[in-house]
């Protein structure tokens, strides 16, 4: 049996029922989104990865500090 298969990260029966039965066909939503909803809304095509990483996310322009102190 592979590591990685549909019931991968799956903890229990119901979860692996819920899954097979309902999520296994729907999309991916990442709520966790940085992007301007107009650029998804509009399919905005990014001329680099860095493009898309940096101009777009201001949270990734400035360095993180290791402590909050």
């Amino acid at each position: 049996m592979n590591l990685i298969n549909d019931n991968f990260m799956i903890g229990s029966p119901t979860g692996v029922k819920l899954y097979q039965q309902v999520a296994r066909d729907l999309p991916i939503i990442d709520y966790h989104c940085h992007l301007e909803a107009k650029d998804i809304y509009e399919n905005h095509r990014f001329s680099s990865i860095t493009e898309l990483w940096l101009a777009r996310d201001a949270l990734q322009r400035y360095p993180r500090r290791k402590d909050h102190g």
